[in-house]
């Protein structure tokens, strides 16, 4: 009998984060956009490689992209951007010795 495999896809490996379900009509507005922000537990990526993918009815503005990393960094393992097929690394935790900067 041949046994068929489930193909491994990049959300399987990290937490997606849809920037979209910020949005408020619609747009980003920053006012609204920062008290989403706010409310939102960010606790629950603590040690996760988090996946933001882009609202596709739309582009994100830079703000609201580097508003979310803000908040993602304290917790998250890394943070990356895009969509599933090919994500771009954003930033990642380097907590050993050797990747610090020295004075």
């Amino acid at each position: 009998m041949i046994e068929l495999k489930r193909r491994r896809t990049v959300s399987d490996n990290f937490a997606p984060l849809d920037i979209g379900r910020f949005k408020n009509g619609g747009m980003f507005r920053e006012a609204e956009f920062r008290a989403a922000l706010r409310a939102e537990d960010w606790s629950k990526y603590r040690g996760q490689r988090v996946l933001i993918k882009p609202c596709g009815s739309g582009p994100v503005p830079p703000w609201a992209f580097m508003l979310v990393l803000g908040e993602l960094v304290p917790y998250a393992r890394s943070v990356l951007y895009g969509e599933d097929c090919a994500p771009i690394v954003v930033w990642k935790r380097t907590d050993s010795p050797t990747n610090r900067l020295t004075s």
